[in-house]
């Protein structure tokens, strides 16, 4: 894993500049005429959920996600598709999951 980071990190060039931020990514530095890519919410949300729980609630993540964009120009955010196909079988850990990410 840690060498295909590394080769995506080698393809993006130099103009990028990649802040590793499993938590609390409200409290990040970022320049106010940044473009920002947040990628990938799917795995921010499941790093509280399953490392930090204390900070595992919607209202939190999405006043994160506000506080980065209030420091920016732009914010992108990536995330995976949630709700593709059945899955009313899933445990009750995954269900909370979902339900934080959407």
């Amino acid at each position: 894993m840690t060498q295909r980071i590394h080769q995506h990190q080698m393809n993006r060039g130099n103009e990028w500049t990649t802040i590793e931020a499993p938590y609390e990514i409200g409290s990040i530095q970022l320049e106010p005429d940044s473009v920002v890519l947040l990628e990938c919410l799917t795995v921010y949300v499941s790093n509280l959920q399953y490392n930090n729980k204390a900070q595992f609630k919607a209202e939190r993540i999405v006043k994160e996600i506000l506080e980065v964009s209030l420091k920016v120009k732009h914010l992108i955010v990536v995330s995976n598709d949630l709700f593709e196909g059945y899955y009313l079988n899933y445990s009750e850990e995954t269900l909370e999951y979902l339900k934080v990410l959407s």
